[in-house]
């Protein structure tokens, strides 16, 4: 508030409002509403040089303004992040003539488990020789994938069969894998809910605001850093009314601990480690580890930077 208390215009505004008479209704409130639409177009130090206004259409339409951020499809090469490998295995093995579900409409565990030795080897078992998920809902990374390859309709389900659509087969056929890839990208952020099955509350803040959390990635990721005390941290101080939705009948002693373990699961675990945007610093890169990191420090990939460009 200091900032805009020292801005001339909102010093003359608020001047003019303290000159007004308790009769004086409308006037105040077109002085009022100027006040609000000055602070709402002025950099905030917690949004690290954003305004308000630029943070609400980053939130509410991050695909769809092209002068704050554009994304490029174009320019990557996206094959070997752990997304882009699932799915291609699905695609794989859909084939021409599509995939038989599960009676519970999952994919087969056979396939799971092919997946899973593909990119985990030995790690994708707890102890030798036995397999640790048995339903698809078990792998939460290809359960997120084959959802997200739907809703980006590049698979569908017909018959009881999981099949490739006429646009996920175009695609593969151009290996159009920058477009796949936006396009599984673009389903995750917007219609697939991080927090599923993870036990904390909805804290729906924390998935609408992914582009800003990757702005500050790629602005500080260069360096590694602690996704807990670094970019947790920086989310609590930007978006401080997250903590009024923790329910009353919780039983956590440190509430603001609690918001940081379900930002850096989701941001990190769920998100960018998941689209290749992020690495661990020394430890392996593929999804069956980031669950034994812990604290950990965080540094962005060459990816993040060719994906997207921040233009602000």
């Amino acid at each position: 508030m200091d900032k805009f208390n020292n801005d001339p215009v909102f010093k003359k505004l608020k001047e003019q409002l303290q000159r007004l008479g308790p009769k004086d209704m409308d006037a105040a409130q077109a002085i009022v509403g100027r006040m609000v639409e000055r602070m709402n177009t002025l950099p905030v130090d917690d949004f690290d040089g954003l305004t308000p206004e630029q943070v609400d259409v980053m939130m509410s339409r991050p695909f769809e303004i092209p002068d704050l951020v554009r994304f490029h499809p174009d320019r990557i090469t996206p094959g070997n992040t752990a997304v882009m490998r699932l799915f291609l295995g699905i695609a794989d093995a859909c084939g021409d003539k599509g995939m038989k579900a599960t009676p519970s409409g999952y994919l087969p565990r056979k396939l799971m488990r092919t997946l899973a030795e593909d990119m985990a080897g030995e790690e994708a078992f707890y102890e030798p020789g036995k397999y640790w998920a048995t339903r698809e809902d078990e792998f939460s990374l290809l359960f997120m994938t084959r959802h997200c390859a739907t809703f980006a309709g590049l698979i569908r389900k017909y018959r009881g069969r999981f099949m490739l659509t006429r646009k996920g087969r175009g695609l593969l056929e151009k290996e159009a894998f920058g477009e796949i890839f936006h396009g599984l990208f673009a389903a995750a952020a917007g219609k697939w809910n991080w927090g599923c099955t993870d036990g904390f509350p909805e804290f729906y803040a924390i998935q609408s605001t992914w582009l800003i959390s990757l702005r500050w990635l790629q602005l500080f990721g260069a360096q590694p850093r602690d996704e807990y005390s670094f970019y947790a941290r920086r989310f609590l101080k930007a978006f401080p009314a997250i903590l009024r939705f923790i329910p009353k009948d919780s039983f956590t002693k440190d509430p603001e601990k609690m918001v940081r373990r379900a930002y850096g699961l989701r941001v990190f675990e769920r998100f960018a480690l998941a689209f290749g945007l992020a690495e661990r610093d020394g430890w392996p890169r593929d999804m069956f580890h980031f669950h034994l990191a812990g604290d950990c420090l965080i540094r962005k990939t060459p990816l993040l930077d060719r994906f997207i460009e921040f233009r602000v």
